[in-house]
């Protein structure tokens, strides 16, 4: 039981994160309008990469650095930036979902 603890206390804010995301792809299932389609589509596409922002932060804080004026500095976006903004768009894009 302990360890089932530790998991959940070192990784609930991810789980939230796909519970979200979940609740996101199900409402897009759930839509039946052909004609915004693309539209609802994007939404998803848009979701899914606020949680791929939010649970892989650190990785894509390395993935989006660039180097300065010599290949000696290299400069990155502090993970946490990026973890709060793609638990931004996570949640921005879901509701935007519910309110179709």
């Amino acid at each position: 039981m302990d360890i089932l603890r530790d998991i959940w206390r070192q990784y609930w804010a991810n789980l939230l994160a796909i519970g979200v995301f979940a609740c996101a792809a199900a409402r897009y299932c759930r839509l039946n309008d052909a004609f915004d389609l693309n539209r609802h589509l994007e939404l998803v596409i848009m979701a899914f990469a606020g949680l791929v922002a939010f649970i892989a932060s650190d990785q894509w804080s390395d993935w989006t650095g660039q180097y300065a004026l010599s290949r000696r500095q290299f400069f990155t976006t502090p993970s946490w930036i990026i973890r709060v903004i793609g638990g931004i768009m996570l949640a921005y894009y879901t509701v935007a979902l519910y309110r179709l």
